[in-house]
């Protein structure tokens, strides 16, 4: 009698995927690669590589502005201007939605650009079982690289 073999999927994505907070540890994109094919690079080529004098973002509203180093998120880049971006941070914009909270009317988080070129990390937590909708306004006045990390909660 032969044993039974488990019969295995193939992966879905067979490309290496690098996650890292080092933007070393990601080549520049030549544009050939399937996720930078259809991307304009001439659009894109300002946060390809860090700039010195780039500011960050800031929030008016129910958010909190705290260090980076005090962020309880997961997250990594996958890839160079969002580790760039990362690596560039030195506060993330958070937003909690307390458990069992509903809000009939929705959140407004205003976002602010301090220069040209700004990067930022903001998060948007929603507790379990609550309910709200987040309105998140940021003028188009600045060129803004970074992540908007969104976690759910159970049953939200």
């Amino acid at each position: 009698m032969t044993s039974p073999t488990a019969e295995l999927a193939p992966p879905l994505d067979l490309a290496p995927r690098v996650r890292s907070l080092d933007p070393a540890d990601f080549s520049l994109p030549n544009g050939r690669e399937e996720e930078w094919r259809f991307t304009p690079s001439g659009a894109f080529a300002q946060f390809m590589e860090s700039v010195p004098e780039a500011g960050h973002v800031t929030a008016a509203g129910p958010a909190l502005v705290v260090p980076i180093s005090e962020l309880s998120s997961t997250w990594m880049p996958i890839d160079r201007p969002s580790a760039i971006a990362r690596a560039n941070v030195s506060h993330a914009v958070v937003l909690d939605i307390p458990a069992d909270h509903e809000s009939s009317e929705p959140i407004h988080l205003r976002l602010s650009a301090t220069a040209a070129v700004s990067y930022e990390h903001v998060e948007i937590r929603f507790g379990r079982f609550s309910k709200a909708t987040v309105v998140i306004e940021q003028p188009a006045d600045s060129a803004v690289s970074g992540a908007l990390i969104v976690t759910v909660g159970d049953g939200a």
